[in-house]
Protein backbone atom coordinates (compact mmCIF):
# COMPACT_ATOMS: atom_id res chain seq x y z
CA UNK A 1 0.00 0.00 0.00
CA UNK A 2 1.52 3.26 -0.86
CA UNK A 3 2.08 6.38 1.47
CA UNK A 4 -0.59 8.50 -0.18
CA UNK A 5 -3.30 5.95 0.07
CA UNK A 6 -2.62 5.42 3.70
CA UNK A 7 -2.49 9.05 4.04
CA UNK A 8 -5.87 9.03 2.21
CA UNK A 9 -7.57 6.49 5.18
CA UNK A 10 -5.99 8.82 7.55
CA UNK A 11 -7.41 11.79 6.20
CA UNK A 12 -10.92 9.62 6.55
CA UNK A 13 -10.64 8.68 9.61
CA UNK A 14 -10.19 12.18 10.75
CA UNK A 15 -12.97 13.11 8.83
CA UNK A 16 -15.17 10.63 10.30
CA UNK A 17 -14.03 11.55 13.79
CA UNK A 18 -15.20 15.21 12.87
CA UNK A 19 -18.44 14.60 12.12
CA UNK A 20 -19.67 12.12 14.59
CA UNK A 21 -18.08 13.95 17.80
CA UNK A 22 -19.13 17.24 16.33
CA UNK A 23 -22.63 16.18 15.39
CA UNK A 24 -23.57 13.64 17.99
CA UNK A 25 -23.65 15.98 20.70
CA UNK A 26 -25.29 19.06 18.65
CA UNK A 27 -27.98 16.93 17.62
CA UNK A 28 -28.68 14.79 20.93
CA UNK A 29 -28.31 16.69 23.32
CA UNK A 30 -30.23 20.19 24.68
CA UNK A 31 -27.74 22.14 26.58
CA UNK A 32 -23.56 22.72 27.02
CA UNK A 33 -21.38 20.97 29.38
CA UNK A 34 -20.42 22.92 32.70
CA UNK A 35 -17.18 23.68 31.80
CA UNK A 36 -18.02 25.00 28.44
CA UNK A 37 -20.82 27.35 29.88
CA UNK A 38 -18.30 28.41 32.32
CA UNK A 39 -15.39 29.52 29.75
CA UNK A 40 -18.50 31.14 27.95
CA UNK A 41 -18.42 33.26 30.80
CA UNK A 42 -15.09 34.00 31.38
CA UNK A 43 -15.02 36.23 27.76
CA UNK A 44 -18.40 37.80 28.42
CA UNK A 45 -17.30 40.38 28.48
CA UNK A 46 -13.37 39.62 27.55
CA UNK A 47 -11.09 39.78 30.47
CA UNK A 48 -7.38 39.13 31.10
CA UNK A 49 -8.54 36.90 33.20
CA UNK A 50 -10.09 35.24 36.29
CA UNK A 51 -10.02 33.86 39.38
CA UNK A 52 -9.62 30.07 38.47
CA UNK A 53 -7.31 29.56 35.36
CA UNK A 54 -5.61 32.17 32.64
CA UNK A 55 -7.68 33.55 30.33
CA UNK A 56 -7.21 31.43 26.84
CA UNK A 57 -9.90 29.04 27.13
CA UNK A 58 -12.32 31.40 27.95
CA UNK A 59 -10.68 33.33 24.67
CA UNK A 60 -11.34 30.82 22.91
CA UNK A 61 -14.94 30.07 23.52
CA UNK A 62 -15.80 33.16 23.27
CA UNK A 63 -14.56 33.66 19.91
CA UNK A 64 -16.11 30.49 18.59
CA UNK A 65 -19.13 31.42 20.82
CA UNK A 66 -19.37 34.75 18.27
CA UNK A 67 -18.43 33.37 15.17
CA UNK A 68 -21.19 30.52 15.56
CA UNK A 69 -23.62 32.94 16.63
CA UNK A 70 -23.94 31.42 20.28
CA UNK A 71 -24.86 28.13 18.92
CA UNK A 72 -23.75 24.56 20.78
CA UNK A 73 -22.36 23.16 17.40
CA UNK A 74 -19.31 26.42 18.05
CA UNK A 75 -18.53 24.93 20.98
CA UNK A 76 -18.10 21.20 20.00
CA UNK A 77 -16.71 22.28 16.74
CA UNK A 78 -14.26 24.23 18.68
CA UNK A 79 -12.80 20.96 20.90
CA UNK A 80 -12.61 19.27 17.63
CA UNK A 81 -10.41 22.06 16.33
CA UNK A 82 -8.15 21.11 19.41
CA UNK A 83 -8.63 17.56 18.92
CA UNK A 84 -7.90 17.55 14.97
CA UNK A 85 -4.99 19.80 15.20
CA UNK A 86 -3.59 17.73 17.87
CA UNK A 87 -3.36 15.02 15.95
CA UNK A 88 -2.19 16.48 13.16
CA UNK A 89 1.05 18.23 14.86
CA UNK A 90 1.56 14.40 16.23
CA UNK A 91 1.42 13.40 13.03
CA UNK A 92 4.37 15.66 12.27
CA UNK A 93 6.30 15.04 14.88
CA UNK A 94 6.03 11.16 14.16
CA UNK A 95 7.31 12.14 10.86
CA UNK A 96 10.38 13.57 11.83
CA UNK A 97 11.41 9.83 13.03
CA UNK A 98 9.37 7.14 11.83
CA UNK A 99 7.55 5.98 8.70
CA UNK A 100 4.10 7.40 7.17
CA UNK A 101 2.60 4.46 8.61
CA UNK A 102 4.15 4.59 11.73
CA UNK A 103 2.82 7.97 12.09
CA UNK A 104 -0.54 7.32 11.56
CA UNK A 105 -0.99 4.51 13.83
CA UNK A 106 0.98 6.60 16.27
CA UNK A 107 -2.54 9.22 16.10
CA UNK A 108 -4.37 6.18 16.14
CA UNK A 109 -3.59 4.82 19.30
CA UNK A 110 -4.48 8.09 20.96
CA UNK A 111 -7.81 7.17 20.43
CA UNK A 112 -7.28 4.57 22.96
CA UNK A 113 -7.52 6.93 25.73
CA UNK A 114 -11.12 7.69 26.34
CA UNK A 115 -10.80 11.62 27.02
CA UNK A 116 -10.27 12.04 23.10
CA UNK A 117 -14.03 9.71 22.83
CA UNK A 118 -15.79 10.30 25.55
CA UNK A 119 -15.04 13.95 27.13
CA UNK A 120 -12.98 15.72 24.47
CA UNK A 121 -16.53 17.45 23.24
CA UNK A 122 -16.70 19.32 26.68
CA UNK A 123 -14.66 22.13 26.22
CA UNK A 124 -12.75 23.36 29.03
CA UNK A 125 -8.88 24.82 30.01
CA UNK A 126 -7.75 21.25 29.32
CA UNK A 127 -8.95 21.04 25.43
CA UNK A 128 -6.18 23.58 24.44
CA UNK A 129 -3.20 21.40 25.69
CA UNK A 130 -4.52 18.47 23.36
CA UNK A 131 -3.64 20.75 20.39
CA UNK A 132 -0.69 22.76 22.21
CA UNK A 133 1.49 20.45 23.47
CA UNK A 134 1.79 18.22 20.54
CA UNK A 135 2.75 21.47 18.69
CA UNK A 136 5.50 22.33 21.50
CA UNK A 137 6.90 19.33 21.15
CA UNK A 138 7.08 19.44 17.13
CA UNK A 139 8.98 22.89 17.30
CA UNK A 140 11.14 21.92 20.10
CA UNK A 141 12.57 18.79 17.68
CA UNK A 142 12.25 20.85 14.59
CA UNK A 143 14.26 23.73 16.54
CA UNK A 144 16.91 20.80 17.77
CA UNK A 145 17.60 19.39 14.14
CA UNK A 146 17.16 22.80 12.06
CA UNK A 147 17.97 25.78 14.58
CA UNK A 148 15.99 27.65 12.92
CA UNK A 149 14.91 31.14 14.22
CA UNK A 150 11.30 30.71 13.24
CA UNK A 151 10.92 26.89 14.61
CA UNK A 152 12.61 29.24 17.88
CA UNK A 153 10.25 31.88 17.68
CA UNK A 154 6.75 29.27 16.96
CA UNK A 155 7.93 26.88 20.33
CA UNK A 156 7.99 30.10 22.70
CA UNK A 157 4.68 31.35 21.00
CA UNK A 158 2.66 27.74 21.73
CA UNK A 159 4.93 27.26 25.42
CA UNK A 160 3.17 31.09 26.18
CA UNK A 161 -0.35 29.71 25.05
CA UNK A 162 0.17 26.73 26.82
CA UNK A 163 0.50 28.37 30.19
CA UNK A 164 -2.24 30.53 28.96
CA UNK A 165 -4.55 27.93 28.99
CA UNK A 166 -3.72 26.34 32.01
CA UNK A 167 -0.84 26.94 34.50
CA UNK A 168 0.31 23.32 34.27
CA UNK A 169 1.04 24.11 30.75
CA UNK A 170 4.27 25.00 31.50
CA UNK A 171 5.98 21.72 32.23
CA UNK A 172 6.28 20.47 28.65
CA UNK A 173 8.25 23.38 28.38
CA UNK A 174 10.04 22.05 31.72
CA UNK A 175 10.89 18.51 30.50
CA UNK A 176 12.46 19.71 27.31
CA UNK A 177 14.80 22.43 29.18
CA UNK A 178 16.20 18.76 31.22
CA UNK A 179 16.22 16.58 28.14
CA UNK A 180 18.10 19.52 26.65
CA UNK A 181 20.52 19.32 29.60
CA UNK A 182 20.54 15.25 29.91
CA UNK A 183 21.61 15.43 26.40
CA UNK A 184 25.12 16.49 25.85
CA UNK A 185 25.41 17.30 21.90
CA UNK A 186 23.05 19.49 22.83
CA UNK A 187 24.56 22.03 24.93
CA UNK A 188 26.05 24.35 22.38
CA UNK A 189 22.54 25.08 22.16
CA UNK A 190 22.80 27.61 24.62
CA UNK A 191 25.56 29.05 22.94
CA UNK A 192 23.25 30.22 20.44
CA UNK A 193 20.50 32.81 20.17
CA UNK A 194 17.83 30.22 19.35
CA UNK A 195 16.63 29.10 23.11
CA UNK A 196 16.53 32.69 24.40
CA UNK A 197 14.60 33.61 21.49
CA UNK A 198 12.07 31.07 22.61
CA UNK A 199 12.23 32.27 26.04
CA UNK A 200 11.72 35.90 25.03
CA UNK A 201 8.42 35.27 22.96
CA UNK A 202 7.18 32.94 26.01
CA UNK A 203 7.41 36.32 27.92
CA UNK A 204 6.38 38.32 25.15
CA UNK A 205 2.68 36.37 25.36
CA UNK A 206 2.29 36.06 28.93
CA UNK A 207 3.24 39.65 30.23
CA UNK A 208 -0.30 41.17 29.50
CA UNK A 209 -1.62 38.43 32.05
CA UNK A 210 1.33 38.96 34.49
CA UNK A 211 0.17 42.44 34.29
CA UNK A 212 -3.08 41.51 35.44
CA UNK A 213 -2.39 38.94 37.62
CA UNK A 214 0.02 41.69 39.87
CA UNK A 215 -3.28 43.94 39.50
CA UNK A 216 -5.41 41.42 41.60
CA UNK A 217 -2.93 40.23 44.20
CA UNK A 218 -2.58 36.93 42.18
CA UNK A 219 -5.67 36.06 42.57
CA UNK A 220 -6.46 32.40 40.96
CA UNK A 221 -3.22 31.34 42.95
CA UNK A 222 -6.07 32.00 46.10
CA UNK A 223 -8.73 29.70 44.26
CA UNK A 224 -5.52 27.02 44.02
CA UNK A 225 -4.51 26.88 47.83
CA UNK A 226 -8.62 26.94 48.49
CA UNK A 227 -8.44 23.58 46.11
CA UNK A 228 -5.62 22.03 47.78
CA UNK A 229 -6.47 23.19 51.78
CA UNK A 230 -10.62 23.24 51.64
CA UNK A 231 -11.69 19.99 53.92
CA UNK A 232 -8.21 18.59 53.63
CA UNK A 233 -7.64 15.10 55.05
CA UNK A 234 -4.33 13.41 55.47
CA UNK A 235 -3.86 11.11 52.02
CA UNK A 236 -3.38 7.70 53.07
CA UNK A 237 0.19 6.09 52.59
CA UNK A 238 -0.61 4.70 49.23
CA UNK A 239 -2.02 7.77 47.43
CA UNK A 240 0.91 8.75 45.44
CA UNK A 241 1.08 5.60 44.09
CA UNK A 242 -2.69 5.65 43.40
CA UNK A 243 -1.90 8.89 41.20
CA UNK A 244 1.09 6.56 39.34
CA UNK A 245 -0.95 4.06 38.49
CA UNK A 246 -3.87 6.48 37.27
CA UNK A 247 -1.25 8.24 34.85
CA UNK A 248 0.23 4.92 33.79
CA UNK A 249 -2.82 2.80 32.85
CA UNK A 250 -3.95 4.98 30.32
CA UNK A 251 -0.86 3.21 27.94
CA UNK A 252 -2.46 -0.40 28.35
CA UNK A 253 -4.87 -0.35 25.87
CA UNK A 254 -3.06 1.37 22.90
CA UNK A 255 -0.05 -0.77 23.62
CA UNK A 256 -2.22 -4.17 24.18
CA UNK A 257 -3.70 -3.23 20.82
CA UNK A 258 -0.18 -2.67 19.43
CA UNK A 259 1.24 -5.77 20.48
CA UNK A 260 -2.35 -8.03 18.98
CA UNK A 261 -1.96 -6.70 15.71
CA UNK A 262 1.07 -7.18 14.96
CA UNK A 263 1.76 -10.18 12.16
CA UNK A 264 3.31 -12.64 14.95
CA UNK A 265 1.82 -11.16 18.14
CA UNK A 266 2.60 -14.12 20.58
CA UNK A 267 6.70 -14.06 19.09
CA UNK A 268 6.42 -10.05 19.80
CA UNK A 269 4.83 -10.28 22.91
CA UNK A 270 7.70 -12.39 24.13
CA UNK A 271 10.34 -11.00 22.56
CA UNK A 272 9.25 -7.23 23.66
CA UNK A 273 9.86 -8.58 27.67
CA UNK A 274 13.32 -10.35 26.27
CA UNK A 275 14.45 -7.60 24.51
CA UNK A 276 17.65 -6.44 26.62
CA UNK A 277 17.72 -3.44 25.00
CA UNK A 278 14.05 -2.13 26.25
CA UNK A 279 15.14 -3.92 29.53
CA UNK A 280 15.64 -0.77 30.99
CA UNK A 281 16.22 3.14 29.68
CA UNK A 282 20.19 3.11 28.87
CA UNK A 283 21.96 7.18 27.50
CA UNK A 284 22.27 4.87 24.48
CA UNK A 285 18.18 4.89 23.83
CA UNK A 286 17.51 6.08 20.44
CA UNK A 287 16.78 9.75 20.56
CA UNK A 288 12.83 9.82 20.09
CA UNK A 289 12.68 7.01 23.00
CA UNK A 290 14.65 9.41 25.38
CA UNK A 291 12.88 12.26 24.11
CA UNK A 292 8.94 10.70 24.69
CA UNK A 293 10.04 9.36 28.48
CA UNK A 294 11.06 12.87 29.09
CA UNK A 295 7.66 14.18 27.62
CA UNK A 296 5.56 11.52 29.29
CA UNK A 297 7.30 11.38 33.08
CA UNK A 298 8.02 14.42 33.75
CA UNK A 299 4.21 15.73 34.16
CA UNK A 300 3.38 12.45 35.77
CA UNK A 301 6.04 12.44 38.35
CA UNK A 302 5.58 16.36 39.00
CA UNK A 303 1.57 15.25 40.21
CA UNK A 304 2.69 11.88 41.63
CA UNK A 305 5.59 14.73 43.89
CA UNK A 306 2.28 16.80 44.37
CA UNK A 307 0.09 14.15 46.24
CA UNK A 308 3.36 13.16 48.47
CA UNK A 309 2.74 16.78 49.44
CA UNK A 310 -0.50 16.36 50.35
CA UNK A 311 -2.52 17.56 47.01
CA UNK A 312 -5.45 15.72 46.69
CA UNK A 313 -4.77 14.99 42.78
CA UNK A 314 -7.32 15.41 40.01
CA UNK A 315 -7.12 12.71 37.35
CA UNK A 316 -8.24 15.04 34.83
CA UNK A 317 -5.27 16.64 34.99
CA UNK A 318 -3.51 14.23 33.82
CA UNK A 319 -5.29 13.51 30.41
CA UNK A 320 -2.94 15.87 28.23
CA UNK A 321 0.01 13.77 29.55
CA UNK A 322 -1.23 11.16 27.22
CA UNK A 323 -0.75 13.52 24.08
CA UNK A 324 2.55 11.72 23.90
CA UNK A 325 1.34 8.22 24.27
CA UNK A 326 1.46 7.38 20.43
CA UNK A 327 4.93 8.64 19.93
CA UNK A 328 5.88 6.80 23.19
CA UNK A 329 4.82 3.36 21.49
CA UNK A 330 6.18 3.92 17.98
CA UNK A 331 9.75 4.41 20.21
CA UNK A 332 8.80 1.31 21.44
CA UNK A 333 8.69 -0.37 18.32
CA UNK A 334 11.67 -0.71 16.55
CA UNK A 335 10.46 -2.20 13.13
CA UNK A 336 8.96 -0.17 10.47
CA UNK A 337 4.61 -1.31 10.43
CA UNK A 338 3.42 -3.68 7.34
CA UNK A 339 0.59 -3.03 5.22
CA UNK A 340 -1.31 -6.04 7.24
CA UNK A 341 -0.44 -4.45 10.27
CA UNK A 342 -1.49 -1.42 9.14
CA UNK A 343 -4.86 -2.29 8.12
CA UNK A 344 -5.48 -4.24 11.21
CA UNK A 345 -4.80 -1.78 13.48
CA UNK A 346 -7.14 1.09 11.43
CA UNK A 347 -9.65 -0.94 11.01
CA UNK A 348 -10.15 -2.10 14.70
CA UNK A 349 -9.58 1.91 15.90
CA UNK A 350 -12.32 2.65 13.28
CA UNK A 351 -14.90 0.00 14.53
CA UNK A 352 -14.00 0.67 18.18
CA UNK A 353 -14.13 4.54 17.69
CA UNK A 354 -17.78 4.37 15.94
CA UNK A 355 -18.87 1.35 18.53
CA UNK A 356 -18.19 3.99 21.04
CA UNK A 357 -20.35 7.01 19.29
CA UNK A 358 -23.30 4.28 18.73
CA UNK A 359 -23.03 3.90 22.67
CA UNK A 360 -23.16 7.48 23.13
CA UNK A 361 -26.06 7.91 20.95
CA UNK A 362 -28.00 5.19 22.79
CA UNK A 363 -27.12 7.01 25.96
CA UNK A 364 -28.58 10.45 24.60
CA UNK A 365 -31.64 9.35 23.59
CA UNK A 366 -32.63 6.64 26.33
CA UNK A 367 -30.70 7.99 29.28
CA UNK A 368 -32.05 11.20 31.19
CA UNK A 369 -28.92 13.04 32.38
CA UNK A 370 -29.43 16.81 33.56
CA UNK A 371 -26.51 18.11 32.21
CA UNK A 372 -27.57 17.15 29.00
CA UNK A 373 -30.91 16.63 28.62
CA UNK A 374 -32.26 19.51 30.84
CA UNK A 375 -34.78 21.63 29.29
CA UNK A 376 -32.69 25.01 29.42
CA UNK A 377 -35.29 27.09 26.97
CA UNK A 378 -38.24 26.56 29.01
CA UNK A 379 -35.84 28.06 31.71
CA UNK A 380 -34.64 30.78 29.81
CA UNK A 381 -38.22 32.02 29.15
CA UNK A 382 -39.23 31.37 32.47
CA UNK A 383 -36.54 33.72 33.48
CA UNK A 384 -37.26 36.29 31.56
CA UNK A 385 -40.97 36.67 32.04
CA UNK A 386 -40.34 36.35 35.86
CA UNK A 387 -37.34 39.05 35.68
CA UNK A 388 -40.11 41.81 33.47
CA UNK A 389 -43.22 41.20 36.10
CA UNK A 390 -40.77 41.77 39.01
CA UNK A 391 -38.90 44.80 37.72
CA UNK A 392 -40.89 46.42 35.13
CA UNK A 393 -37.85 45.92 32.88
CA UNK A 394 -37.62 45.01 29.55
CA UNK A 395 -34.48 42.67 29.29
CA UNK A 396 -32.29 40.79 31.99
CA UNK A 397 -28.84 43.24 32.42
CA UNK A 398 -26.97 40.69 34.72
CA UNK A 399 -27.77 37.33 36.51
CA UNK A 400 -25.61 35.65 39.33
CA UNK A 401 -26.10 32.53 40.92
CA UNK A 402 -24.88 28.89 40.47
CA UNK A 403 -22.31 28.78 37.61
CA UNK A 404 -24.19 26.26 35.25
CA UNK A 405 -27.82 28.50 35.48
CA UNK A 406 -26.64 31.66 35.56
CA UNK A 407 -24.65 30.42 32.57
CA UNK A 408 -27.16 29.08 30.66
CA UNK A 409 -29.14 32.19 30.92
CA UNK A 410 -26.31 34.17 29.79
CA UNK A 411 -25.83 31.81 26.44
CA UNK A 412 -29.74 30.49 25.92
CA UNK A 413 -31.11 33.74 26.27
CA UNK A 414 -31.40 35.78 23.09
CA UNK A 415 -29.96 38.62 24.31
CA UNK A 416 -27.03 37.14 25.96
CA UNK A 417 -27.00 38.86 29.27
CA UNK A 418 -24.09 38.94 31.78
CA UNK A 419 -23.30 36.27 33.97
CA UNK A 420 -21.80 36.19 36.95
CA UNK A 421 -20.69 32.87 39.61
CA UNK A 422 -20.35 33.03 43.50
CA UNK A 423 -17.78 30.28 42.98
CA UNK A 424 -15.66 33.09 41.06
CA UNK A 425 -14.66 35.78 43.29
CA UNK A 426 -13.67 38.27 40.35
CA UNK A 427 -17.09 38.27 39.34
CA UNK A 428 -17.78 40.24 42.41
CA UNK A 429 -14.93 42.92 41.35
CA UNK A 430 -15.67 42.78 37.16
CA UNK A 431 -19.86 42.99 37.30
CA UNK A 432 -19.71 46.19 39.88
CA UNK A 433 -21.47 48.14 37.83
CA UNK A 434 -23.97 45.66 37.43
CA UNK A 435 -24.66 45.45 41.21
CA UNK A 436 -24.81 49.02 42.05
CA UNK A 437 -26.78 50.17 39.14
CA UNK A 438 -29.63 47.78 38.44
CA UNK A 439 -31.91 44.96 39.66
CA UNK A 440 -29.99 41.62 39.25
CA UNK A 441 -31.48 38.25 38.45
CA UNK A 442 -30.67 35.65 41.18
CA UNK A 443 -30.68 32.05 40.73
CA UNK A 444 -29.33 28.69 41.84
CA UNK A 445 -30.64 25.49 42.80
CA UNK A 446 -29.94 24.63 46.64
CA UNK A 447 -31.65 25.87 49.66
CA UNK A 448 -27.84 26.30 51.06
CA UNK A 449 -26.92 28.57 48.23
CA UNK A 450 -30.13 31.09 48.60
CA UNK A 451 -27.69 31.43 52.36
CA UNK A 452 -24.57 31.93 50.44
CA UNK A 453 -25.89 34.67 47.76
CA UNK A 454 -27.52 36.19 50.38
CA UNK A 455 -24.44 36.42 52.40
CA UNK A 456 -22.40 37.37 49.52
CA UNK A 457 -24.91 40.31 48.43
CA UNK A 458 -25.55 41.23 52.31
CA UNK A 459 -29.53 41.61 51.61
CA UNK A 460 -32.39 39.34 53.01
CA UNK A 461 -34.24 38.03 49.57
CA UNK A 462 -37.35 36.77 48.41
CA UNK A 463 -37.43 33.77 46.37
CA UNK A 464 -39.55 31.89 43.90
CA UNK A 465 -38.80 28.37 43.61
CA UNK A 466 -40.15 26.80 39.92
CA UNK A 467 -40.21 23.16 39.03
CA UNK A 468 -38.45 22.32 35.72
CA UNK A 469 -39.24 18.46 34.16
CA UNK A 470 -36.90 17.39 31.32
CA UNK A 471 -35.95 14.08 29.77
CA UNK A 472 -33.76 12.43 27.31
CA UNK A 473 -36.27 11.55 23.85
CA UNK A 474 -37.00 7.98 24.76
CA UNK A 475 -36.04 8.54 28.34
CA UNK A 476 -38.04 8.49 31.81
CA UNK A 477 -38.59 12.24 33.03
CA UNK A 478 -36.49 13.65 35.64
CA UNK A 479 -37.72 16.96 37.93
CA UNK A 480 -35.37 19.83 38.96
CA UNK A 481 -36.39 22.86 41.11
CA UNK A 482 -34.59 26.00 41.00
CA UNK A 483 -35.23 29.56 43.12
CA UNK A 484 -34.89 32.35 41.64
CA UNK A 485 -34.68 35.81 43.17
CA UNK A 486 -34.32 39.64 42.45
CA UNK A 487 -31.45 41.37 43.92
CA UNK A 488 -32.03 45.18 44.32
CA UNK A 489 -29.17 47.27 43.12
CA UNK A 490 -26.69 48.25 45.95
CA UNK A 491 -27.36 51.92 46.15
CA UNK A 492 -31.02 51.24 46.47
CA UNK A 493 -30.72 47.96 49.56
CA UNK A 494 -28.11 50.65 51.53
CA UNK A 495 -31.05 53.29 50.84
CA UNK A 496 -33.47 51.37 52.17
CA UNK A 497 -31.41 49.74 54.98
CA UNK A 498 -30.27 53.12 56.61
CA UNK A 499 -34.27 54.28 55.99
CA UNK A 500 -35.03 51.16 58.38
CA UNK A 501 -32.15 52.13 61.00
CA UNK A 502 -33.01 55.63 61.41
CA UNK A 503 -37.58 54.81 61.57
CA UNK A 504 -35.99 51.97 64.35
CA UNK A 505 -34.49 55.31 65.72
Amino acid sequence: MSDAKKLRFFYIFLLVWAILLVGIPSIFYTVLPLDTTEAIMWCNPPELGNAKHPPLSGWLAGLFDLIFGHSDFGMYFLSQVMVITGFVYLYRLCREYFSVAKSIIAVLLQTYVLFYCADSPKFNANLPHLMLWPMMSFYFVRSLRTDKMCCWILLGITGGLSVLSKFFGGVPLFAMFLYVLCTKKYWNLFRRPGPYTAFLFFVMVLTPYLIWLVHYDFLPFTYIADRVTEEAEPMAWYYPLFVLAGGLYPVLPPLGVLLIMQDKPFRTIFGFFRNREWGKLRPSAPEEFRLALFLFLTPLLILVFLSFCGADIDLMWTFPIYVINGFLLMALWKEDASDSEFKRIFFVTLVFFVVLQAVDIYRALYQTRTRGHFNVREMAEYSDRFYREKTGEEQIRFVYGDLWHAGNLGHYLPYHPLAGSFDDHYDMIRFKEQFERYPVLGIVSREEDKKHLEALTEQKLEWIRETFVFHAPYGKDKAMWLFFTIIPPAGEASAEKEKTTSSAL
